[in-house]
Protein backbone atom coordinates (compact mmCIF):
# COMPACT_ATOMS: atom_id res chain seq x y z
CA UNK A 1 0.00 0.00 0.00
CA UNK A 2 1.28 3.43 -0.70
CA UNK A 3 0.65 7.00 0.26
CA UNK A 4 -2.30 8.03 -1.33
CA UNK A 5 -2.98 11.84 -0.39
CA UNK A 6 -2.10 14.19 2.41
CA UNK A 7 -4.36 17.08 3.71
CA UNK A 8 -2.80 19.84 5.54
CA UNK A 9 -4.97 21.22 7.91
CA UNK A 10 -4.41 24.58 10.39
CA UNK A 11 -2.71 23.59 13.24
CA UNK A 12 -3.71 19.42 12.68
CA UNK A 13 -1.48 17.35 10.08
CA UNK A 14 -4.34 14.20 9.03
CA UNK A 15 -2.57 11.88 6.33
CA UNK A 16 -5.11 9.65 4.44
CA UNK A 17 -3.60 6.59 3.48
CA UNK A 18 -5.52 3.37 0.93
CA UNK A 19 -8.15 1.97 2.56
CA UNK A 20 -9.01 5.41 3.54
CA UNK A 21 -7.24 5.38 6.63
CA UNK A 22 -7.34 8.44 8.27
CA UNK A 23 -3.87 9.68 10.82
CA UNK A 24 -4.02 12.51 12.46
CA UNK A 25 -2.78 13.63 15.72
CA UNK A 26 -4.92 15.25 18.68
CA UNK A 27 -3.68 19.11 18.36
CA UNK A 28 -3.86 19.69 21.98
CA UNK A 29 -0.85 17.58 22.19
CA UNK A 30 1.12 18.95 19.85
CA UNK A 31 4.23 20.95 19.86
CA UNK A 32 4.11 22.71 16.54
CA UNK A 33 7.64 23.84 16.80
CA UNK A 34 7.99 20.24 15.65
CA UNK A 35 8.18 18.50 12.55
CA UNK A 36 5.96 15.16 12.69
CA UNK A 37 5.85 15.31 9.21
CA UNK A 38 7.22 11.96 8.78
CA UNK A 39 5.78 10.12 12.09
CA UNK A 40 2.33 9.18 10.51
CA UNK A 41 3.90 6.72 7.39
CA UNK A 42 6.26 5.09 10.03
CA UNK A 43 3.40 3.95 12.18
CA UNK A 44 1.24 2.78 8.81
CA UNK A 45 3.99 1.13 7.33
CA UNK A 46 4.68 -0.38 10.64
CA UNK A 47 0.68 -1.40 11.01
CA UNK A 48 0.79 -2.65 7.54
CA UNK A 49 3.88 -5.15 7.96
CA UNK A 50 2.28 -6.42 11.07
CA UNK A 51 -1.09 -7.13 9.26
CA UNK A 52 -3.17 -4.44 11.72
CA UNK A 53 -4.61 -2.61 9.35
CA UNK A 54 -7.91 -4.54 8.41
CA UNK A 55 -10.05 -3.63 11.35
CA UNK A 56 -8.60 -0.13 11.83
CA UNK A 57 -11.30 2.85 10.93
CA UNK A 58 -8.70 5.51 11.84
CA UNK A 59 -5.84 6.31 13.99
CA UNK A 60 -4.76 8.82 16.38
CA UNK A 61 -1.53 10.29 17.42
CA UNK A 62 -0.34 11.65 20.60
CA UNK A 63 3.29 12.51 21.06
CA UNK A 64 4.60 12.48 24.97
CA UNK A 65 7.49 14.59 25.19
CA UNK A 66 10.24 14.58 27.46
CA UNK A 67 9.65 16.13 31.21
CA UNK A 68 12.69 18.30 30.87
CA UNK A 69 12.64 19.70 27.17
CA UNK A 70 9.85 19.50 25.22
CA UNK A 71 11.15 19.52 21.86
CA UNK A 72 12.48 16.09 22.63
CA UNK A 73 9.83 13.14 22.29
CA UNK A 74 9.94 10.26 25.06
CA UNK A 75 7.45 8.62 22.84
CA UNK A 76 4.31 8.06 21.27
CA UNK A 77 0.44 6.70 21.78
CA UNK A 78 -1.49 5.20 18.39
CA UNK A 79 -5.12 4.68 19.29
CA UNK A 80 -6.73 2.31 16.73
CA UNK A 81 -10.21 2.65 16.52
CA UNK A 82 -11.77 -0.43 15.21
CA UNK A 83 -14.16 -0.49 11.67
CA UNK A 84 -16.17 -3.02 13.56
CA UNK A 85 -17.22 -2.14 16.66
CA UNK A 86 -16.99 1.07 19.08
CA UNK A 87 -13.77 0.07 21.11
CA UNK A 88 -10.28 1.14 19.91
CA UNK A 89 -6.54 -0.05 21.14
CA UNK A 90 -3.51 1.52 22.39
CA UNK A 91 -0.08 0.65 21.06
CA UNK A 92 2.70 2.38 23.20
CA UNK A 93 5.90 2.55 20.30
CA UNK A 94 9.46 4.23 20.36
CA UNK A 95 10.65 5.42 17.33
CA UNK A 96 14.57 6.76 17.44
CA UNK A 97 16.37 8.08 13.71
CA UNK A 98 13.00 7.59 11.76
CA UNK A 99 12.63 3.69 12.79
CA UNK A 100 10.28 1.97 15.27
CA UNK A 101 12.69 0.77 18.23
CA UNK A 102 9.91 -0.78 20.30
CA UNK A 103 6.00 -1.12 20.43
CA UNK A 104 4.13 -2.15 23.05
CA UNK A 105 0.73 -3.51 21.72
CA UNK A 106 -2.77 -3.67 23.69
CA UNK A 107 -1.23 -1.24 26.34
CA UNK A 108 -3.68 0.01 29.42
CA UNK A 109 -3.18 3.68 30.49
CA UNK A 110 -1.65 3.58 33.74
CA UNK A 111 -3.74 7.13 35.59
CA UNK A 112 -0.08 8.56 35.02
CA UNK A 113 -0.64 8.52 31.36
CA UNK A 114 -3.62 9.71 31.27
CA UNK A 115 -3.07 12.92 33.15
CA UNK A 116 -0.17 13.67 31.08
CA UNK A 117 -2.23 13.10 28.05
CA UNK A 118 -5.05 15.64 29.52
CA UNK A 119 -2.98 18.18 31.36
CA UNK A 120 -3.75 20.51 28.85
CA UNK A 121 -7.44 20.64 29.79
CA UNK A 122 -6.35 20.34 33.45
CA UNK A 123 -6.73 24.09 33.77
CA UNK A 124 -9.80 24.42 32.32
CA UNK A 125 -12.50 25.55 34.28
CA UNK A 126 -16.08 24.11 32.13
CA UNK A 127 -18.54 27.13 31.94
CA UNK A 128 -22.79 25.42 30.74
CA UNK A 129 -22.84 27.14 27.19
CA UNK A 130 -26.98 27.31 28.16
CA UNK A 131 -28.36 26.57 31.08
CA UNK A 132 -31.60 25.86 29.13
CA UNK A 133 -30.58 22.92 27.46
CA UNK A 134 -32.35 19.87 28.47
CA UNK A 135 -30.71 17.34 26.22
CA UNK A 136 -26.80 16.72 24.53
CA UNK A 137 -26.72 14.56 21.44
CA UNK A 138 -22.85 14.64 20.15
CA UNK A 139 -20.20 12.20 18.21
CA UNK A 140 -17.31 12.87 16.72
CA UNK A 141 -18.21 10.06 14.21
CA UNK A 142 -21.17 11.72 12.55
CA UNK A 143 -20.04 11.87 8.91
CA UNK A 144 -17.29 9.03 9.29
CA UNK A 145 -17.56 7.44 6.24
CA UNK A 146 -15.86 4.01 7.49
CA UNK A 147 -19.53 3.70 9.82
CA UNK A 148 -21.20 1.30 7.18
CA UNK A 149 -21.87 4.10 5.68
CA UNK A 150 -22.30 6.36 8.39
CA UNK A 151 -24.82 4.56 10.69
CA UNK A 152 -24.04 6.98 13.43
CA UNK A 153 -26.20 9.65 10.82
CA UNK A 154 -29.62 8.72 10.67
CA UNK A 155 -29.50 7.39 15.08
CA UNK A 156 -28.45 10.81 15.71
CA UNK A 157 -30.50 12.50 13.76
CA UNK A 158 -34.13 10.27 14.86
CA UNK A 159 -33.08 11.25 18.42
CA UNK A 160 -32.35 14.69 17.90
CA UNK A 161 -35.88 14.96 16.37
CA UNK A 162 -37.43 13.13 19.07
CA UNK A 163 -36.23 15.59 21.96
CA UNK A 164 -37.22 18.16 19.90
CA UNK A 165 -40.65 16.53 20.03
CA UNK A 166 -40.47 16.32 23.50
CA UNK A 167 -39.86 19.80 24.00
CA UNK A 168 -36.47 19.40 25.59
CA UNK A 169 -34.36 22.35 24.57
CA UNK A 170 -31.81 20.01 22.63
CA UNK A 171 -28.28 20.78 20.97
CA UNK A 172 -25.92 18.68 18.98
CA UNK A 173 -21.82 18.22 19.31
CA UNK A 174 -21.16 16.55 15.68
CA UNK A 175 -17.79 15.96 14.15
CA UNK A 176 -15.17 18.61 15.14
CA UNK A 177 -17.52 20.27 18.03
CA UNK A 178 -17.36 17.22 19.71
CA UNK A 179 -14.30 18.42 21.69
CA UNK A 180 -13.17 17.41 25.47
CA UNK A 181 -14.09 21.08 26.41
CA UNK A 182 -17.36 20.47 24.81
CA UNK A 183 -18.52 17.70 26.33
CA UNK A 184 -17.29 19.50 30.13
CA UNK A 185 -19.02 22.51 29.26
CA UNK A 186 -22.26 20.94 28.28
CA UNK A 187 -21.94 18.15 31.37
CA UNK A 188 -21.67 20.83 33.79
CA UNK A 189 -25.17 22.59 32.71
CA UNK A 190 -27.56 22.26 36.31
CA UNK A 191 -30.77 21.05 33.99
CA UNK A 192 -29.30 18.68 31.46
CA UNK A 193 -31.56 15.94 31.86
CA UNK A 194 -30.26 13.56 29.29
CA UNK A 195 -26.69 13.53 27.37
CA UNK A 196 -26.35 10.71 24.48
CA UNK A 197 -22.71 9.86 22.66
CA UNK A 198 -22.01 8.05 20.18
CA UNK A 199 -17.96 7.12 19.74
CA UNK A 200 -14.79 4.56 20.54
CA UNK A 201 -14.36 3.80 24.28
CA UNK A 202 -12.12 1.95 26.91
CA UNK A 203 -12.94 0.93 30.15
CA UNK A 204 -11.10 4.47 31.52
CA UNK A 205 -12.07 7.00 28.76
CA UNK A 206 -13.89 7.78 25.30
CA UNK A 207 -12.39 9.41 22.22
CA UNK A 208 -13.80 12.44 21.04
CA UNK A 209 -12.58 14.92 18.17
CA UNK A 210 -9.50 16.80 20.32
CA UNK A 211 -8.45 14.10 22.79
CA UNK A 212 -9.48 11.84 25.64
CA UNK A 213 -12.77 12.24 27.98
CA UNK A 214 -10.83 10.24 31.19
CA UNK A 215 -12.10 9.34 34.02
CA UNK A 216 -9.25 11.70 35.32
CA UNK A 217 -11.13 14.61 33.65
CA UNK A 218 -14.69 13.21 35.26
CA UNK A 219 -13.05 13.48 38.95
CA UNK A 220 -11.26 16.82 38.61
CA UNK A 221 -14.53 18.50 36.57
CA UNK A 222 -17.56 17.16 37.25
CA UNK A 223 -17.89 16.15 40.89
CA UNK A 224 -21.28 16.11 41.93
CA UNK A 225 -22.69 17.66 38.85
CA UNK A 226 -24.44 14.59 36.81
CA UNK A 227 -26.82 13.48 39.70
CA UNK A 228 -29.76 14.76 36.86
CA UNK A 229 -28.54 13.40 34.08
CA UNK A 230 -29.39 10.20 32.08
CA UNK A 231 -26.27 9.38 30.70
CA UNK A 232 -25.81 7.02 28.04
CA UNK A 233 -22.17 6.29 26.21
CA UNK A 234 -22.41 4.10 22.88
CA UNK A 235 -18.54 2.79 23.20
CA UNK A 236 -17.42 -0.63 24.19
CA UNK A 237 -16.25 -1.04 27.95
CA UNK A 238 -17.15 1.47 29.28
CA UNK A 239 -19.25 -0.12 31.58
CA UNK A 240 -16.61 -2.58 31.77
CA UNK A 241 -17.13 -6.99 30.56
CA UNK A 242 -15.87 -10.31 30.57
CA UNK A 243 -14.96 -9.95 26.94
CA UNK A 244 -11.20 -10.18 26.38
CA UNK A 245 -11.32 -6.71 25.28
CA UNK A 246 -12.73 -5.26 28.21
CA UNK A 247 -11.29 -7.32 31.28
CA UNK A 248 -9.89 -5.18 33.27
CA UNK A 249 -9.17 -5.12 37.21
CA UNK A 250 -11.24 -1.97 37.53
CA UNK A 251 -13.82 0.06 35.59
CA UNK A 252 -12.41 3.71 36.27
CA UNK A 253 -14.66 5.49 34.06
CA UNK A 254 -18.20 3.81 35.29
CA UNK A 255 -16.66 4.29 38.63
CA UNK A 256 -15.79 7.97 38.30
CA UNK A 257 -19.07 8.85 36.70
CA UNK A 258 -20.74 7.26 39.57
CA UNK A 259 -18.65 7.93 42.70
CA UNK A 260 -17.65 10.95 41.64
CA UNK A 261 -19.87 12.46 39.14
CA UNK A 262 -23.46 10.88 41.17
CA UNK A 263 -24.55 10.42 37.48
CA UNK A 264 -28.91 9.32 38.02
CA UNK A 265 -28.05 6.87 35.75
CA UNK A 266 -25.45 5.67 33.70
CA UNK A 267 -26.18 3.52 30.59
CA UNK A 268 -22.82 2.17 28.66
CA UNK A 269 -21.05 -0.85 26.61
CA UNK A 270 -20.32 -3.99 28.73
CA UNK A 271 -18.54 -5.51 26.25
CA UNK A 272 -17.68 -4.26 22.56
CA UNK A 273 -20.74 -2.80 20.97
CA UNK A 274 -21.17 -3.89 17.24
CA UNK A 275 -21.69 -0.83 15.08
CA UNK A 276 -25.36 -0.35 13.75
CA UNK A 277 -26.76 -3.15 16.26
CA UNK A 278 -25.34 -0.91 18.79
CA UNK A 279 -27.03 2.28 17.46
CA UNK A 280 -30.24 0.81 16.74
CA UNK A 281 -30.51 -0.03 20.57
CA UNK A 282 -29.28 3.22 21.99
CA UNK A 283 -32.32 4.62 19.55
CA UNK A 284 -35.05 2.28 20.81
CA UNK A 285 -33.90 2.97 24.28
CA UNK A 286 -34.59 6.76 23.67
CA UNK A 287 -37.50 6.50 22.31
CA UNK A 288 -38.90 4.32 25.31
CA UNK A 289 -37.33 6.67 27.67
CA UNK A 290 -38.95 9.51 26.34
CA UNK A 291 -42.23 7.61 26.69
CA UNK A 292 -41.76 7.17 30.16
CA UNK A 293 -40.80 3.72 30.73
CA UNK A 294 -38.58 3.05 33.42
CA UNK A 295 -34.49 2.76 32.32
CA UNK A 296 -33.73 -0.17 33.42
CA UNK A 297 -36.68 -1.72 31.34
CA UNK A 298 -36.20 0.50 27.96
CA UNK A 299 -32.65 -1.11 27.93
CA UNK A 300 -33.77 -4.55 28.60
CA UNK A 301 -36.56 -4.32 25.74
CA UNK A 302 -34.14 -2.55 23.42
CA UNK A 303 -31.93 -5.05 24.25
CA UNK A 304 -32.55 -7.80 21.16
CA UNK A 305 -30.66 -5.30 18.44
CA UNK A 306 -27.68 -6.53 19.92
CA UNK A 307 -26.47 -10.22 19.32
CA UNK A 308 -24.24 -9.98 22.77
CA UNK A 309 -24.68 -8.99 26.14
CA UNK A 310 -23.39 -5.48 25.34
CA UNK A 311 -25.31 -2.52 27.33
CA UNK A 312 -25.51 -2.25 31.48
CA UNK A 313 -27.07 0.25 33.75
CA UNK A 314 -25.96 1.86 36.96
CA UNK A 315 -26.79 4.57 39.23
CA UNK A 316 -29.02 4.95 42.14
CA UNK A 317 -30.73 8.04 40.93
CA UNK A 318 -34.31 8.10 39.41
CA UNK A 319 -35.07 5.39 37.12
CA UNK A 320 -36.87 7.05 34.71
CA UNK A 321 -35.94 10.10 32.05
CA UNK A 322 -36.62 13.76 33.93
CA UNK A 323 -38.87 16.08 31.78
CA UNK A 324 -38.45 19.80 32.02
Amino acid sequence: MKLLFTVLMIFINIYTYANNINISFFDKNLNHNINFKNIPQIIFQSLEQRHKLQDIANIKIIPIYDKNNSTIIDYYFILLASNKNYSFSVNKIFIKNNKIDEIIENYIFTKQDLKTISAKYNEYVPQCPDEKVDFVIASEAYNDNYLYNSSVKPVIDDVYKLALNHNFKTIELLDKKATVNAYLDYLSCKNLKGFFSIGHGLPDSIMLADGLLDYTLVDKHLKDKLSGVALLLNSCCVHGGDNSACIRNDHPLKDSLINIAKVQKFIGGYNPLEIIPSENTSKCFWHRAFDGAPLNDALDICGFYSPLDTFHIDGIGKNYLVFP
